[in-house]
């Protein structure tokens, strides 16, 4: 038999006298494996903030550290992140953002000419990311849709962007058209950027 041994943790900080943290949750050891579970998980600028659908869970073992479930929510918006850092420096993660509204970046910055009527960003964010390899030669892959954009109540209209990294250089793919049913560019911008997005020595 195996005494399973746990405890608690609570975390509450804030950062730049603006950007909170809270979080409460539980731990245990278990056979060759750590466990954290965040039950409460609240991420704020003031009065706009996130906080975790269902629990947040950890696992740490001689494998390396595994993300099991992470979803955060603020109204209709959704962020989820999931997958598995190993000790040798690999990993394999995948993240998502869904219906993110760009007004809120106004907060997130705290930028107060931003804040005024009408003279931010306007527009729906979906996006998702996949993380592999390692962190000396990573694979990025990112994809984005954002509708109805604007910013200072100039109408911009549907971006969708691309960008894949691999073996030192990344392509990206931006198309701009007038809506979501338009297939007429705006604007599009197709390119290859030589650029090193890997970290060295960490493992």
């Amino acid at each position: 038999t195996y005494n399973r041994l746990e405890g608690s943790l609570a975390v509450r900080g804030l950062f730049d006298s603006l950007y909170a943290i809270v979080m409460a949750g539980k731990t245990s050891v278990q056979p060759h494996t750590y466990v954290f579970d965040v039950d409460t998980l609240t991420l704020s600028a003031g009065a706009y903030s996130w906080r975790n659908e269902q629990d947040v869970q950890f696992r740490t073992n001689y494998d390396g550290t595994r993300v099991m479930h992470a979803t955060m929510t603020r109204a209709g918006e959704s962020i989820d992140l999931k997958g598995m850092l190993h000790y040798t420096g690999a990993f394999d993660f995948e993240a998502s953002l869904r219906k993110f509204d760009l007004a809120g970046l106004e907060q997130l910055l705290h930028n107060t000419k931003m804040q005024e009527s009408e003279q931010g960003f306007s527009g729906l964010v979906d996006a998702s990311l996949q993380l592999s390899g390692a962190t000396t030669a990573p694979v990025i892959t990112f994809s984005a849709t954002i509708e109805n954009t604007s910013y200072r109540q100039t109408r911009i209209g549907s971006v969708r962007a691309s960008i894949v990294y691999r073996d030192l250089s990344a392509m990206l793919n931006i198309v701009v058209t007038a809506g979501a049913d338009d297939s007429t560019p705006r604007l599009t911008i197709n390119g290859t950027l030589p650029v090193s997005l890997a970290i060295e020595g960490v493992t």
